[in-house]
């Protein structure tokens, strides 16, 4: 009962974590999900000790997971090397602690074979639940903040609006759909079955529906060198079985036939022909990444048949009577077949439902769509089946030709289906990739200031300001690998480039197919910011454990293979025995390895087991701290949303309101928001304090320096109001209310100065407000613009800047340089250093 209801908890566990993950906005790291991350930890946790103590034993590879560990250990060592933001830091520590505890929980439960239909199940309801989800939100079904992006620019969407689904972002969510389409297909191609192939294929016209409407080209042109790959790598060949038994004289059943397998495997004949009790057993070889038990006749001995299924092994010795009906289908050819009825479906899915977009905000699906819509998608399965059937009944010689023949008509039908209108997103609208240059080019400038151990968690975001060239909106990189090249430098991208050969060489070695899906992911993550995005990481480590088969070591250095076998027995004669011809279901397993293992793989194994056995604790440790701190973090964030819904008078409430804060800033004291926050309600003296200290954990934090700008203003110190101001510009120049205010502020000051008397400050305050000016109308010159955001000097800041020249003529300006009227400095070109 246990080997069935835990691996069921298991895969309820990981549907539920890739749902919730993708229903909380994807789990975007713009926002503070520290729950999520210590819930996962946990839970990732109690699933390993209750593996470990109420499942067999087996001993896992837990290499990919340690790799994992390794990078959120670089993250925390980045706070030895002055860190742009010592949180984001930590908050990556933590969540790289959260990818690799999930990785571990799906490794242990599912990499074994007789398991994995578990995991696909779980990533299966996930898929539909995101593109399901999705669908419903396009026709108006659901309610979710921004699940479509409406738009007027036709740069952006040719329809008006793009599928954004749960993560609020309509590239990631194509990348997702087009991983989804394949892993999809895949799954159809390999179904023997008519019912997995009718559940397999339910999936694929959604995926295809959800992929067009996001109107993402960056996933098109993923999905599509994904879907070549696929073409590659899916291959081989497919045997389908029907297998009938009248009668038997005998059957042994369970771990002997599979204990004789094994030996057989190695071998070793004889040692099988005892475990069995019986003569003449066959030669066997192990075969194909299913491994299918192949007998035949060795040694000059009459076989006898050996049908193994699952982890069970079943031996039919003579005289069983028995029909057998074998079909040979191409994957190749199964692959093009269901791709062109693919597109067919999808093509006339989307011509009924993407009229919805160009009805505008909040449109709704007719009940006529709906159902037409409906019957589509059962009109697609019910293709898949007939198609499967078609294959099965069709000769040899001409499967290929209709393979060819019916992609070409799908691709010929959707390219002459597809809507007009939509032709434009392909043919025109490439403005954002001329805005993704500027950005990787400031990137590559930011870069070359840390190139070797980088600037810790989130380094794009913290400091990309500082180093823009025209007045782009870009909290992201949008590169995945960039944003760790900047946070980890060179040395942590090659670990983490190692890590990924590891993880990947595994799937290679395993199911080179896997790569198909798992590429889409890291291909499109080249050029958008899908890494931010939580969800994406765990998909990723779902399929790739998908793919990832682990073989158990014992104790005698014997690899334990997983028997999932179709065999297939065919009599020639009562009189000669029994003969079996078990046909190969998939092809072999390149570099398969040798059941058993030599002297030297048995140290090794020994030497892996050592390591086990240290690394495993310290593994265990480092997740309940990272557990540990994530929980307190998260009670900082419920503090924090304590005082934003304080009640009660005007006193009670700020008197709340400043005890919730207080509390969230004993439980993170790194977070800047709150201490900025927490200052607003302080007293003068210990504002100042508050602020400075913050400039400890985010020395070069815009905010910060602001506030610090501001509070000296408040209080007539004109040095430190024009050196913080001058500063926070300094990092953030192309702000159009940072420059306007620093240069109203300052011309206030100085007019304050002058009624007070304090001639001197006056003019230092009068001076900064127009040397201020002078390098915001510099800027406005220089600036082009790009992602619609425009830079211009603003009538108050003109207006501020006129009246400090009228006060600077009137009581004449400072005596001697002031080291204040140093132009802000532009970061233009390479000689410029970060502070």
């Amino acid at each position: 009962m246990r080997s069935v209801g835990l691996p069921v908890l298991m895969a309820l566990f990981a549907a539920f974590v890739l749902s919730g993950c993708a229903y909380g906005f994807g789990m975007f790291f713009d926002t503070d999900f520290y729950r999520w991350e210590w819930l996962i930890i946990a839970g990732s946790m109690l699933a390993a000790v209750a593996h470990r103590l109420w499942m067999p034993k087996a001993n896992r590879k837990l290499t990919p997971v340690y790799g994992l560990l390794i990078i959120a250990l670089l993250y925390l060592l980045t706070l030895t090397h002055q860190p742009a933001s010592v949180l984001s830091s930590l908050e990556q520590t933590i969540r790289w602690s959260a990818y690799a505890a999930f990785m571990s929980a799906m490794i242990i439960w599912f990499s074994a074979k007789q398991h994995r239909s578990y995991l696909v199940a779980a990533l299966y309801t996930s898929g539909l639940f995101v593109l399901v989800g999705a669908l419903a939100g396009w026709m108006g079904l659901i309610a979710f903040p921004d699940i479509v992006l409406t738009t007027t620019d036709s740069r952006l969407s040719a329809v008006g609006s793009r599928l954004a689904g749960f993560m609020q972002y309509p590239n990631f969510l194509g990348a997702v759909a087009g991983a989804y389409l394949l892993w999809f297909l895949i799954q159809a191609v390999r179904s023997n079955v008519a019912l997995s192939l009718a559940v397999a294929s339910a999936g694929v016209v959604p995926a295809a529906l959800v992929l067009m409407l996001t109107e993402s080209r960056g996933a098109w042109l993923v999905t599509l060198i994904g879907w070549l790959a696929g073409l590659w790598l899916v291959g081989g060949k497919r045997s389908e079985f029907t297998l009938s038994r009248s009668s038997g004289r005998s059957a042994i059943a369970g771990e002997a036939a599979g204990n004789a397998l094994a030996a057989i495997d190695a071998g070793m004949t004889e040692i099988a022909e005892d475990v069995l009790g019986t003569k003449g057993i066959a030669a066997a070889e192990l075969s194909g990444m299913t491994g299918t038990a192949v007998a035949t006749e060795g040694r000059g001995l009459k076989g006898t048949a050996v049908e193994v299924s699952g982890a069970r092994g079943t031996l039919v010795a003579d005289g069983i009577s028995t029909q057998t009906v074998s079909v040979q289908v191409n994957h190749r050819t199964v692959w093009l077949l269901y791709s062109g009825w693919m597109l067919v479906c999808a093509v006339f899915a989307y011509r009924l439902i993407v009229s919805i977009g160009t009805r505008g905000e909040h449109a709704r699906a007719t009940l006529e769509e709906l159902v037409w819509l409906m019957a589509f998608c059962a009109a697609s399965v019910g293709g898949f089946v007939a198609l499967r059937w078609l294959l099965e009944h069709m000769k040899v010689k001409r499967v290929s030709v209709v393979a060819w023949s019916g992609l070409l008509v799908g691709l010929a039908s959707f390219v002459l289906l597809l809507p007009s209108f939509t032709h434009g997103r392909l043919s025109g609208g490439y403005e954002t990739a001329g805005a993704r240059r500027l950005f990787y080019q400031d990137a590559w400038m930011l870069f070359r200031h840390a190139p070797l151990l980088g600037r810790g968690g989130e380094s794009w975001r913290m400091l990309f300001t500082q180093v823009q060239t025209q007045p782009y909106v870009g909290n992201e990189v949008h590169s995945g690998y960039l944003e760790l090249a900047l946070d980890l430098g060179l040395i942590g991208l090659l670990v983490c480039a190692v890590v990924g050969a590891v993880i990947l060489r595994q799937v290679w070695r395993s199911e080179r197919v896997g790569l198909v899906p798992i590429g889409v992911l890291l291909l499109h993550a080249a050029v958008d910011f899908d890494m931010s995005f939580g969800y994406y990481w765990l998909l990723l480590i779902g399929f790739v454990v998908c793919f990832m088969e682990e073989r158990d070591i014992d104790a005698s250095g014997v690899v334990e293979r997983e028997l999932d076998v179709v065999a297939s027995v065919k009599l020639e004669g009562r009189e000669r025995g029994m003969v079996a011809s078990v046909m190969l279901e998939e092809r072999k397993r390149d570099g398969e390895e040798s059941v058993k293992l030599g002297e030297r793989e048995r140290e090794a194994v020994a030497n892996v087991k050592a390591w086990r056995r240290l690394g495993l604790p310290a593994a265990a440790v480092w997740l309940a701290a990272a557990a540990v701190l994530g929980v307190r973090f998260d009670r900082a964030v419920q503090y924090r949303e304590a005082a934003s819904t304080a009640y009660g008078t005007a006193q009670s409430a700020a008197l709340r309101q400043s005890a919730a804060l207080r509390a969230a800033f004993d439980a993170n004291p790194y977070w800047t928001r709150i201490r900025i926050e927490l200052a607003e309600l302080a007293p003068p003296p210990e504002r100042a304090v508050l602020l400075a200290a913050g400039l400890r954990y985010e020395p070069q934090s815009v905010p910060l320096l602001w506030a610090l700008g501001q509070l000296a203003a408040e209080q007539s110190d004109v040095q430190g109001a024009a050196h913080y101001m001058r500063l926070a510009l300094r990092y953030d120049r192309f702000s159009l209310d940072h420059q306007t205010e620093a240069v109203v502020t300052m011309s206030q000051l100085a007019a304050g100065m002058r009624a007070a008397g304090r001639l001197e400050d006056a003019r230092l305050a009068a001076d900064s407000a127009v040397s201020f000016f002078a390098a915001y109308e510099a800027q406005e010159h220089q600036a082009l613009g790009v992602n619609s955001r425009k830079f211009a000097v603003t009538a108050a800041s003109l207006e501020a800047a006129e009246q400090s020249r009228q006060l600077l003529l009137q009581i004449g300006p400072l005596a001697g340089k002031s080291p204040l009227e140093e132009p802000v400095i532009s970061y233009n070109n390479d000689t410029n250093t970060l502070p």
